[in-house]
């Protein structure tokens, strides 16, 4: 199994960000890898440095599942649609699919990078990657768990024909620490 975290504005530590769910999946009976793209440093490039970062710790890998926060779930597919890495499922946690308003954005304290660029509403990067999506009928394997932004504001999170559920009470930040999230991961899993 492999967790690609979400889009981080400042130096973090991907070991610490995701020690919950590591550690709830590993006591599952999984055995997971942490994403390092990004290198624990804000990521103020290019999409196209995570996309490549990611995809070469994916070939030596070779997860069966992705789980993925939010953009990662943009780079977990693009991945899987476009570079055709092939695994058995995807879960992913509020990723923006149909991206957020560049105002969202602001409100929340992104910077306008590169890489928020791609998941604002109607970048041309998202357009191709949901374009391919409908073309492809790709999909059956993937499931969206969303949380309060969800609840808030479906559109920009819904990706037709994926199955979903919501945890309305839940942030954005909190979902891949939420033990109700994490059994319904665990659940989606076992499937």
């Amino acid at each position: 199994m492999f967790y690609l975290p979400g889009f981080q504005k400042d130096n973090f530590d991907r070991f610490e960000i995701s020690r919950v769910i590591k550690s709830f999946l590993e006591s599952d009976g999984w055995k997971v890898n942490v994403s390092n793209y990004g290198n624990d440093r804000p990521m103020n490039l290019p999409i196209w440095i995570y996309l490549e970062e990611a995809a070469c710790e994916l070939k030596k890998q070779k997860p069966d599942v992705i789980i993925a926060h939010s953009f990662g779930g943009i780079i977990a597919r693009y991945l899987i649609e476009i570079k055709n890495v092939s695994v058995d499922k995807l879960v992913m946690l509020e990723t923006p699919h149909n991206g957020v308003p560049m105002i969202f954005m602001r409100l929340l304290g992104y910077p306008n990078w590169p890489a928020v660029r791609v998941i604002l509403k109607g970048s041309p990067f998202l357009s191709f990657l949901n374009s391919k999506f409908l073309e492809r009928g790709v999909g059956s394997h993937y499931y969206q768990i969303g949380g309060l932004y969800t609840t808030l504001a479906h559109q920009f999170f819904d990706l037709p024909g994926v199955r979903k559920k919501v945890f309305p009470l839940v942030s954005h930040s909190n979902l891949h620490n939420d033990p109700h999230v994490l059994a319904e991961i665990s659940r989606f899993l076992n499937e």
